[in-house]
């Protein structure tokens, strides 16, 4: 089964990138359960009583592990420099955006 995407941002794993993360996300997700590795930044969500800062072991965040991984195989550009490396910032974030879109009409279109 595939997940859709419901909000993303592009940046490092500090924790103004992850309070970006939950300005986008919907609320109704925001109170769903939830599992994430120990960043500190994610230490945010344990205040709500439905998030949980689990091990890579636990196979609780296998899934976004999973994304992860096919992001790096089919958009090179994340993996390193080459000559699909986008030199702009706009153009990188537009090529996620338009994988996210094919991404989540393959996951409508599966059903």
């Amino acid at each position: 089964m595939k997940w859709q995407i419901v909000a993303y941002v592009i940046g490092d794993r500090s924790e103004a990138t992850f309070r970006r993360l939950l300005r986008k996300t919907p609320v109704e997700y925001l109170r769903c359960a939830s599992y994430s590795d120990h960043r500190k930044a994610y230490r945010i969500l344990l205040s709500k009583g439905n998030h949980q800062q689990v091990g890579r072991e636990s196979g609780k965040t296998n899934h976004i592990e999973r994304w992860n991984a096919t992001l790096g195989a089919r958009i090179s550009r994340y993996v390193r420099k080459s000559l699909s490396f986008s030199r702009k910032l706009k153009y990188h974030h537009l090529v996620a955006k338009l994988f996210i879109i094919d991404y989540n009409q393959s996951c409508i279109n599966t059903f």
